[in-house]
């Protein structure tokens, strides 16, 4: 018999501003463990994820590429979230809210995203965030860093 799914009693709060850290954004080479949100570029296209481990992450995206379909990307750091000072939970959400924050600013810049967003998701985040100029920046630096614009 089917249960039925109690609503979340605290959902995620994607209209936060998330502090970054100061680090920037750096190409991947070879990072420490490094938590936040990384893109993904080959041949044009770009992939936009999260993660507690991002060098760990680049790795699995590149041995198993079954979300993004790339074969030999480059990845760059677009925001570290810094895991000091609060509980996992909100981490984790920070984390959330950051990734969401950046794929509404490659939406909105027309970035070519092979992350999987319904039509629905595409306008929510859309009309999310109504300022989005910090994420915006760090997506150009990015795209300066890696020759893609």
């Amino acid at each position: 018999m089917l249960e039925k799914l109690a609503p979340n009693p605290r959902p995620v709060n994607y209209s936060a501003r998330i502090r970054y850290a100061e680090a920037g954004v750096v190409e991947f080479q070879r990072w420490p463990v490094t938590c936040g949100v990384y893109l993904l570029i080959e041949s044009g296209r770009y992939y936009i994820g999260q993660s507690v481990d991002v060098a760990g992450r680049f790795a699995s995206h590149r041995l198993n590429p079954v979300s993004c379909k790339f074969t030999n990307p480059r990845c760059v750091l677009l925001a570290s979230i810094p895991t000091w000072s609060v509980p996992w939970n909100q981490n984790a959400r920070r984390r959330l809210v950051a990734e969401a924050r950046f794929i509404s600013a490659a939406l909105a810049m027309e970035l070519p995203l092979t992350n999987v967003l319904t039509l629905f998701k595409r306008e929510k985040l859309l009309g999310q965030f109504s300022d989005l100029a910090c994420e915006r920046e760090r997506l150009s630096r990015a795209l300066q860093l890696l020759g893609a614009q």
